[in-house]
């Protein structure tokens, strides 16, 4: 259990770059984003039938449709990161056609196999990373981007003299959309996987490069890249250091 940790713990320190710093690149750049709108905003009058309405107009709701408001926020908020949930796909993809064939690339392959680690726990701890790990960071950065940008919301509603938080957060709704999102991760890892396998297959397989063309090669059976980069005969994946 400690070795596959440890296997999981490395897989996040040679990708940190793309599993844990390109989402919250993104998720920052939201909020970013959405915080200099509101303040542009602060600039704007509107002519509402010939009154002006602007940074000091007071904003009313009536407390049905601040319920209304509140529980569809409560609701839907999540959706609000869209942009981040999509780099799910992009990042397990590329992840995956990387994984073992850079290994064989930089030769690092030769230091991981003169450890005590089976091959079959180092395809593993790559699977759960892309099944598993990847889906929960995406999500808890989902989550994470997805409330910051509806608390600014919340608070430049305010400011205006609309507040919501009090019912947002006394709404059930709010505490239980995280829950519902990460209960579809069990249905990913189970619409993922076979797409996983093969990616997998094909990182290990892959000649001069990991993608998905390399396959044909290997299919065709003109050999495969052993560590020298070379190409070799092989009718099993034990010889390339992943079976």
């Amino acid at each position: 259990m400690k070795t596959m940790k440890w296997l999981i713990e490395r897989e996040y320190w040679e990708h940190k770059g793309m599993l844990v710093w390109a989402p919250l690149a993104v998720g920052a750049a939201m909020v970013i984003f959405t915080l200099v709108m509101l303040l542009a905003g602060q600039k704007f009058e509107f002519d509402i039938n010939g009154h002006m309405a602007g940074n000091g107009t007071t904003v009313y709701i009536a407390p049905n449709e601040s319920a209304q408001i509140a529980q569809l926020a409560a609701t839907a908020y999540p959706m609000v990161a869209v942009p981040v949930y999509v780099m799910l796909g992009f990042l397990v993809f590329f992840y995956c056609l990387g994984a073992l064939h850079d290994e064989r690339r930089d030769r690092s392959i030769l230091f991981w196999k003169s450890l005590p680690i089976s091959d079959a726990q180092t395809v593993l701890s790559k699977a759960v990373v892309a099944l598993i790990g990847v889906p929960l960071l995406i999500v808890a950065v989902g989550c994470l981007t997805s409330l910051l940008i509806m608390a600014l919301a919340g608070i430049a509603l305010a400011t205006h003299g609309a507040n919501l938080f009090g019912a947002l957060f006394s709404s059930a709704q709010f505490w239980l959309t995280p829950l519902r999102l990460l209960s579809l991760v069990p249905i990913y890892m189970l619409w993922a996987l076979p797409t996983v396998g093969w990616l997998l297959l094909v990182s290990s397989w892959g000649a001069r490069t990991s993608l998905p063309v390399g396959c044909d090669r290997a299919f065709a059976g003109r050999g495969r890249t052993g560590v020298d980069g070379e190409g070799v005969p092989s009718a099993g994946v034990q010889q390339m250091g992943v079976g």
